[in-house]
């Protein structure tokens, strides 16, 4: 069933080498910059963000997900690398799912409106159109008993698989390659996900030992200048310690102490209740008004609202209390423990999960900057960003990308592409 899908292609260099004699530089640059393609590439393109539901919504009647194992006709033969290695499972895309973009009507160049699309990757990639009428009698198949560890391609994970996440394709006009305007911040402002006491409870614990922290830290750093009275006339670095420390030092112990009355508020009721809506602006007026006053210092970023680093800090507290239950491995984003999470954290770790993470059909994929990749007359058909909820976390990696010819990816064919590893700077 995966009819032409295995293609080869290698990172190329530039013709022109930069230590050959006669070498231009201003020449060299150039050419880099016009294998980016983005001269002839469009202003803006059709494009649909990948979602990924919430681990509190049925899963059961998901047809489009990230990882886990394609379902296909039972006769498909898994794709394999030039060596014979099986590539991983990556994508399945419902195609009667992508709607068209609202502004331009547009559909998914050279897809059909029904049936599935399936993404493997490993040193290169494959693609495969399955029509609805063979997804009719599809199944889930198994993966191949040789498939090498997700580390085999440099992802940190010992699993054979990516893990499955169910995911919404959400249609809209891409023209930066970042946020989608469609799906706007959740965690702009913090009354947005402070929506209940058991997490302003929490977050003004992380809060309050942060302050206190910074207020110990002061204490010491002139306790140091006044035995080492010299430094007090030192470098940049010493001087603006002095007044960062001076204005918390002068005003941090108010400021804890309304913490430490809305805390106890937030404890005094039942976690589920909904937060007291002006309460909870009177603290957050206290908190702005100290984070602009203040200079940048790690606390600064606290008294906004890190409303992600507050899910990891729930996931992880989670992770160890299973671990020590049970004495088993257990990762903080393990689908079938999210359900064991108190259940006041839910709505703060659903809102982190579906806000948008990067992961994208088609779209104005911008050209990772340290790659050199030849990508004139090509667009993004995948991006897939490094995401511990897929385990696609890598050290000398921050995503990865899937590039063909536009002109034979208008016209169904998306056997002729590059893979593209997003190296880091």
């Amino acid at each position: 069933m995966l009819k032409g899908i295995l293609s080869i292609f290698g990172r190329k260099k530039p013709e022109n080498n930069p230590d050959k004699s006669g070498f231009d530089a201003l020449e060299y640059v150039k050419e880099m910059q016009s294998r980016t393609g983005t001269e002839d590439r469009a202003g803006a393109l059709p494009a649909w963000a990948l979602i990924p539901y919430s681990p509190y919504e049925p899963w059961e009647s998901a047809t489009s997900w990230l990882g886990g194992l394609p379902k296909a006709p039972r006769d498909t033969v898994w794709p394999r690398d030039s060596d014979g290695t099986p590539q991983h499972f990556i994508a399945q895309i419902d195609l009667a799912s992508l709607k068209p973009e609202p502004q331009t009507g547009k559909r998914p160049p050279g897809l059909p409106p029904e049936g599935a699309l399936l993404v493997f990757i490993g040193e290169f990639y494959s693609c495969c159109v399955v029509s609805a009428s063979d997804m009719a009698g599809a199944v889930s198949l198994a993966a191949p008993e040789d498939l090498p560890p997700l580390r085999s391609q440099g992802y940190f994970s010992e699993e054979s698989t990516f893990p499955q996440w169910p995911v919404t394709p959400i249609a809209y006009l891409d023209s930066t390659g970042g946020r989608p305007s469609v799906l706007p911040d959740p965690f702009a402002k913090p009354e947005d996900w402070i929506v209940n006491c058991g997490i302003a409870a929490f977050e003004a614990d992380v809060l309050i030992e942060e302050l206190e922290r910074e207020l110990k830290l002061g204490l010491e750093f002139f306790e140091t200048l006044t035995a080492y009275p010299t430094l007090a006339n030192g470098s940049d670095v010493v001087r603006s310690k002095s007044l960062h420390y001076e204005f918390v030092n002068e005003n941090g112990p108010d400021l804890l102490q309304r913490l430490y009355r809305w805390r106890d508020y937030a404890r005094s009721c039942k976690p589920l209740d909904p937060v007291d809506p002006e309460q909870l602006a009177k603290i957050l007026a206290a908190r702005l008004q100290f984070h602009d006053a203040m200079q940048e210092y790690a606390v600064k970023a606290t008294l906004k609202g890190k409303p992600q680093s507050l899910v990891l800090d729930i996931l992880e507290l989670n992770r160890k209390k299973l671990l020590s239950e049970e004495n088993n491995n257990i990762s903080g984003f393990d689908s079938a423990n999210f359900e064991r999470i108190s259940q006041e954290y839910w709505p703060l770790i659903a809102m982190y999960i579906k806000d948008w993470r990067g992961h994208r059909l088609f779209g104005l994929e911008p050209p990772p900057p340290h790659n050199d990749e030849d990508l004139r007359g090509a667009d993004s058909v995948l991006a897939i960003s490094d995401d511990a909820l897929l385990d696609t976390i890598c050290e000398h990696f921050s995503g990865m990308s899937i590039w063909c010819c536009r002109e034979r990816m208008a016209s169904g064919q998306f056997d002729s592409g590059q893979l593209l590893r997003h190296f880091n700077g």
